[in-house]
């Protein structure tokens, strides 16, 4: 990236900051956070390790006020503690308190392990909400589902879930994407409920 140009006094710290440094043996890569160099946003870094995962710092001083000692004095505020998974002796890099992506400190192997158990209960969860719904519609008489994907250029990809007493044919369901103005006419997913 470019150094940006900015009216008034250039600041001492290139936008492109980056440094390997040392920290409880192991070797972090700590950078300057996406847009804090922006005018009137605070500096901030980010330090990240494969295995000790990712810690963040930040500063009340402006990046146009920073100076490299600044810099030095953030980063020797990282450390590396244990993870606090049970029986984990993998490192976690710590920053300036809670991270919000891992507010249990772990290791980044038992934190990426943590979402995808959130991930799976709340996906259960979703399930048993949309098997209420799809029994109710059997009830009433219908027998399949198709979800039409519209795909558009002025907004957001949205899902159409159409019930149905009888197997939709492609045209059927060619047409419904047709009517909503969807770029893509095939994206559709059937099931027999």
């Amino acid at each position: 990236m470019r150094e940006p140009k900015f009216s008034g006094k250039k600041s001492t710290i290139s936008v492109n900051f980056h440094r390997t440094v040392v920290v409880g043996g192991l070797k972090v890569r700590v950078e300057l956070e996406p847009g804090c160099w922006v005018r009137g946003a605070r500096l901030g870094l980010m330090a990240n390790h494969p295995v000790a995962g990712s810690a963040r710092l930040t500063t009340r001083r402006t990046f146009e006020k920073a100076t490299p000692a600044d810099l030095d004095a953030m980063i020797r505020r990282l450390r590396a503690a244990k993870c606090r998974y049970a029986g984990c002796k993998n490192p976690n890099l710590v920053g300036d308190g809670r991270e919000p992506g891992n507010p249990k400190a772990y290791c980044e192997r038992h934190r990426l392990k943590d979402i995808v158990t959130a991930a799976a209960k709340v996906q259960a969860e979703i399930d048993v909400k949309q098997a209420i719904v799809d029994a109710a519609w059997r009830g009433k008489g219908y027998r399949y589902k198709a979800t039409v994907w519209i795909h558009r250029d002025d907004r957001d990809d949205e899902a159409v879930v159409l019930y149905l007493k009888d197997k939709p044919t492609p045209a059927r369901l060619r047409q419904e994407a047709r009517r909503r103005k969807s770029r893509i006419l095939d994206d559709v997913h059937v099931e027999r409920l």
